[in-house]
């Protein structure tokens, strides 16, 4: 288990758990994430690791804690800021185009 936190810009995060419906604070059983990480994403706790910022692929299970996102539909944000807990985490930098 770790904690979490990192800032989405331009992106899409798609969920699927309490924060389908409502868009601030829950729990999320799985949820999908896009974009770019402005600040870059910070773990702290059995696995500790930052990565800087930039495009990150990533999906989280059991996620509780803050959420704040702006809703473009059910279930699935653009920009986001997320902070607290995951028992799985997995994060891919996604390159640019040269």
């Amino acid at each position: 288990m770790s904690a979490i936190t990192f800032t989405l810009q331009n992106g899409t995060t798609v969920v699927s758990g309490l924060n389908t419906f409502i868009n601030f604070i829950g729990f999320d059983i799985i949820s999908f994430h896009k974009g770019y990480a402005t600040s870059g994403i910070q773990t702290n706790g059995l696995i500790s690791d930052f990565v800087p910022p930039g495009t990150y692929a990533g999906v989280m299970f059991g996620f509780f804690g803050y959420w704040f996102g702006v809703k473009t539909a059910t279930g699935v944000y653009s920009s986001v800021t997320i902070a607290g807990l995951t028992v799985i985490t997995v994060w891919l930098p996604i390159p640019l185009n040269p």
